[in-house]
């Protein structure tokens, strides 16, 4: 996969990775930033864009990924298990 390929892929995902934040920042306390909700997912989309392979669709990937990515960050951050699972 060129570059090139590879930056369109992560644009043409970015709104998915918006619409996942979104909808885990309306179950989280409101403490914890939208902005960087949808940052770790973002992370979550390179990674997934990484593991992408041509011939299979990229949306499950990316909604795995991202979600994967934002709960880790937010297990990190010492949020509690109990809370990011009402957020699923």
């Amino acid at each position: 996969m060129t570059e090139a390929e590879r930056q369109q892929l992560i644009l043409d995902h970015y709104e998915q990775v918006k619409r996942i934040a979104i909808g885990l920042s309306r179950r989280l306390p409101s403490h914890i930033d939208l902005d960087d909700l949808i940052g770790w997912g973002l992370l979550g989309l390179l990674q997934a864009v990484e593991h992408y392979d041509p011939s299979r669709s990229l949306e499950p990937l990316v909604e795995l990924y991202v979600r994967g990515a934002i709960v880790d960050a937010l297990r990190q951050q010492g949020v509690q298990r109990s809370v990011i699972r009402a957020g699923r």
